[in-house]
C-alpha cells in the first residue's frame, strides 16, 4: 500500500508540519553558510537523521496505544513486561524497531541500534516458527541460558539489558491481492518466568489491532523513506548550486541521509 493510502486510511495529518519540520532543519543548517563543505553537508544529514528517528521514535504515543492495548488484552501490562514491534522489507539484511511499549521506561526505552536479520527470535518469528523462550536462569548465568535456548551468541546476549525470563515471536503479514507477505514480527517479552504462554498467540490474532500492526510496519518504513527522500533533494539542490559557483564538490550524501 502507497503512502498516500496509508496517510488517508489513517488520517496522519501530523505528516506535512513534520516534513516541513524536517526541511526546514535541512534549510537552516545548509543554508546559513555560503561555501558549504563536505563536513558540514554530512553534519547536516546526520542532524536530519536523528530529526526523522524522534519523529518516528518507536514510543510515540500511537505505537504505545496499540502495543499497550494488546498487553492489557493478554492481562500482562505489567513492569515486568514489554512489546515490541520490528519491520522489515523482504530480503533487508536489517530490522527497523517500529514500535515498542512497557509501563517500565527502563525496559521500554530505545536503544537506537540496528537489528540484523538473523538475530534469533527474529529470524524465528519471520519464518513463522512460534515457540515460547523460557529461561530460569540467575541473573549472573542468564547470557549463557539465553543463548542457549534462542540459538544466540554468548557475545550478543550479553549487550541485550533487559534479562527476558519469557519470550515469543509472531510473524506479522500484509494481505495483498488475496497473498500475504510477512511485513514484521512482533516480540513479547517478560522477566517474569512462565507470564507469556502458546495459547496467548491466537488471542492476540483475534484481536481487532493485530491488522493494524502489519500497516504500522509500512506506515514507520515509507515515511522514514518519504522524508528523507525529500531531504536528500533539499541537500542536492545545495550543493548543486555550490558546485556551479565552483565552491564545493558534494560527493554522495544520500547513503547518510537514508541510513537506519
Amino acid at each position: 500500500m502507497a503512502l498516500k493510502d496509508h496517510l488517508a486510511a489513517g488520517g496522519w495529518v501530523a505528516l506535512p508540519v513534520v516534513g516541513g519540520v524536517a526541511l526546514s532543519l535541512v534549510a537552516t543548517i545548509i543554508g546559513g553558510t555560503r561555501k558549504p563543505t563536505r563536513e558540514k553537508l554530512m553534519t547536516a544529514t546526520e542532524e536530519l537523521d536523528n530529526a526523522l528517528s524522534r519523529y518516528q521514535s518507536p514510543t510515540s504515543t500511537r505505537n504505545m496505544l496499540l502495543l499497550g492495548q494488546l498487553l492489557a488484552y493478554l492481562k500482562v501490562d505489567t513492569n515486568d513486561t514489554r512489546a515490541s514491534l520490528f519491520a522489515r522489507r523482504g530480503n533487508d539484511d536489517e530490522w527497523v524497531l517500529a514500535a515498542r511499549y512497557s509501563r517500565n521506561p527502563i525496559l521500554g526505552a530505545y536503544s537506537g541500534r540496528v537489528y540484523a536479520a538473523n538475530e534469533t527470535i527474529l529470524a524465528a518469528g519471520w519464518a513463522g516458527v512460534e515457540t515460547v523462550y523460557n529461561v530460569t536462569a540467575s541473573d549472573a548465568e542468564w547470557a549463557e541460558a539465553y543463548a542457549a535456548v534462542t540459538g544466540a551468541s554468548v557475545e550478543y546476549t550479553r549487550k541485550l539489558h533487559m534479562k527476558t525470563r519469557t519470550s515469543f515471536g509472531m510473524q506479522i503479514n500484509h494481505t495483498e491481492d488475496h497473498t500475504q507477505r510477512a511485513v514484521g514480527v512482533l516480540i513479547l517479552e517478560t522477566l517474569v518466568p512462565g507470564q507469556l504462554t502458546v495459547d496467548m498467540m491466537p488471542r492476540i490474532r483475534r484481536h481487532p489491532i493485530f491488522p493494524l500492526l502489519a500497516i504500522e510496519c509500512g506506515l514507520h518504513l515509507e515515511t522514514r523513506d518519504a522524508l528523507s527522500d525529500d531531504a536528500v533533494a533539499v541537500i542536492r539542490r545545495k550543493v548543486a548550486k555550490g558546485d556551479k559557483k565552483g565552491k564545493h564538490s558534494g560527493g554522495n550524501v544520500s547513503a547518510a541521509a537514508r541510513k537506519r
